[in-house]
């Protein structure tokens, strides 16, 4: 298992650190990543242009070749992804 918890908005290459998280895991482990919500009324966290959009995410995980298992919410200022390495 690989937690990726209010990183990826601080990163150069969010991308890559997905894809190492690809990388180190076993075929069926999981990633939870968890990340600022880009909701306009949230004022407090990251600038808002640092944020990384759930559905962006969503693109980059399944480009890697994650299977995303669910996507929710915590409510007022973050979502969670979960998925899984299938290959």
């Amino acid at each position: 298992r690989v937690i990726a918890a209010q990183i990826l908005f601080q990163a150069e290459d969010p991308l890559r650190i997905l894809a190492e998280a690809f990388r180190i895991l076993k075929k069926n482990g999981t990633l939870t990543v968890v990340e600022w919500s880009t909701d306009q009324g949230v004022p407090f966290g990251p600038k808002h242009e640092r944020r990384i959009p759930k559905n962006k995410l969503v693109e980059h995980l399944a480009s890697l070749g994650f299977s995303i298992a669910r996507t929710r919410p915590i409510p007022d200022h973050h979502h969670v992804i979960l998925c899984t390495k299938n290959k």
